[in-house]
């Protein structure tokens, strides 16, 4: 089986238009469509947990300081200024929602460090 690389990912459910962003979409190496989708949080509150959404567009992951899309050491250096974490509309300390996810739900955890 190929490599499989982690993407940075925008969404939007067609059930009830919710919109959102991640980084755990994970795509084949040197390719941008996603493997896996991601179940709807507001229909699975409402009990239709059968809607997994795919990204409608994917990126490579960018550092939320930096914004170098290669490795960078901005996460092991204590740094007061975290005016650039939100700049792609996420939380990077929000838990992964496994129970959501479609590459999880199929056996293979999302574990990252």
């Amino acid at each position: 089986m190929s490599e499989e690389v982690r993407r940075y990912g925008f969404f939007k459910c067609d059930s009830c238009r919710r919109r959102w962003e991640s980084a755990n979409v994970y795509c084949k190496k040197d390719s941008f469509e996603a493997l896996y989708g991601q179940e709807c949080s507001r229909c699975a509150e409402a009990g239709n947990d059968d809607v997994m959404v795919f990204p409608y567009r994917v990126e490579r992951l960018k550092c939320p300081r930096c914004g170098s899309n290669a490795g960078c050491s901005c996460f092991e250096e204590s740094s007061e200024d975290d005016s650039d974490d939100d700049a792609r509309h996420n939380d990077p300390t929000k838990a992964h929602r496994s129970d959501l996810c479609g590459r999880c739900l199929s056996g293979k955890p999302c574990r990252h460090t």
